[in-house]
């Protein structure tokens, strides 16, 4: 252990050149990725005149059924027909608008209460916001079209939509922060298992962090405009 730390001291360029390295192109990378907002609604799922137990059998029933039906292409042509102006575009191709739909949404249930959260990404604040609004709608308005129980069963907006003010993916610096540790970790695997594994690096205090800083700042300034446009 001793000479392992003794390589980490004599190495510590390396290590520290590698993590910014692998810290920077995790970056860019994610900066070429199209940002997009989210946009999150919570619809309550609820089953008048029945008793404490079959409620909660029902929620559970009903959270599984809906959770499914989300997905449909039936269920994303009713929420583009709600009266809310949905301007997304999809393909004409009913499995790649499928395809589109499933990276579009996303929900969580929560089985026992009948709660379905739900969250929408967009390249448009608006769109999310719109489209996120037009799911609760198609519940409210459609519910029973999906579950084909009785008409005891109501769904409730409880939360939302909230929209995110700045784009919520991806998320440039933690997957920046991800790179630098796995660069961290890469770089003293090779160190103690390659003895002899080095790398020169010209002018390394000055040269790399000038390089990584400069770009950043472009990176930072264009993916600015790009939400400014949204």
């Amino acid at each position: 252990m001793t000479s392992f730390f003794g390589k980490i001291r004599k190495k510590w360029q390396l290590i520290i050149y590698l993590s910014l390295i692998i810290g920077a192109i995790t970056f860019f990378v994610s900066t070429l990725i199209p940002p997009k907002y989210r946009s999150d609604i919570t619809i309550l799922v609820v089953q008048h005149n029945i008793d404490t137990f079959s409620a909660s059998r029902s929620a559970e029933y009903l959270g599984e059924v809906f959770s499914q039906v989300l997905y449909t292409e039936s269920f994303l042509n009713d929420v583009i027909a709600s009266p809310l102006d949905i301007n997304k575009e999809f393909s004409s191709d009913p499995k790649k608008k499928k395809k589109q739909w499933e990276k579009e949404v996303s929900i969580n249930k929560i089985s026992n209460v009948g709660i379905l959260q739900i969250g929408v990404f967009d390249t448009s604040r608006t769109q999310a916001e719109k489209i996120a609004g037009g799911i609760g709608w198609n519940f409210i308005t459609n519910g029973n079209k999906y579950h084909g129980s009785a008409e005891n069963i109501e769904a409730k907006i409880i939360d939302g939509p909230i929209t995110t003010g700045k784009p919520a993916y991806p998320n440039v610096f933690k997957n920046a922060l991800f790179g630098f540790l796995a660069g961290l970790f890469g770089s003293l695997v090779l160190i103690y298992f390659f003895d002899g594994f080095d790398l020169k690096v010209f002018n390394f205090q000055k040269t790399v962090p000038s390089i990584v800083g400069r770009e950043i700042q472009r990176q930072l300034k264009k993916r600015s405009q790009r939400a400014e446009l949204k």
